[in-house]
């Protein structure tokens, strides 16, 4: 059965990146352009992994995660985040409160390979 994936990113350019960074991996993606809609799909439909960005407008990363661990408490995600937080308060705080790891962009295949393999438990060729 294919893995489905929802990629919550509210910058329009990273979109055919996604595209491309998961097609090798034949995972069907899902986009949302800000927390509230993530959390509007996840509500929706149960995914094998979310990917929230930190940064997102009408619900940050942080608000967007925890409506989605209330709504779907197994919900794995993963964290984007630019690398311009040297701090990283928010991801740590994010990984703390149960997110599964976060990734910083620009995401690399090999990034993202060591990701998908520890979300899905088998590795991701």
């Amino acid at each position: 059965m294919e893995k489905s994936v929802l990629v919550a990113d509210d910058e329009p350019g990273f979109k055919d990146m996604y595209a491309y960074l998961f097609q090798p991996f034949g995972i069907a993606v899902d986009y949302a352009a800000n927390g509230e809609e993530a959390l509007e799909r996840v509500k929706r439909k149960a995914y094998d992994l979310v990917f929230l960005d930190v940064h997102m407008p009408k619900l940050d990363g942080p608000g967007a995660f925890r409506g989605i661990r209330q709504a779907r408490p197994e919900q794995k995600v993963v964290v984007f985040s630019s690398n311009s937080d040297p701090d990283r308060v928010l991801e740590n705080q994010m990984i703390r409160e149960g997110a599964l790891d976060c990734l910083y962009k620009p995401v690399s295949l090999d990034d993202l390979r060591k990701i998908l393999s520890k979300a899905f438990g088998s590795p991701v060729l």
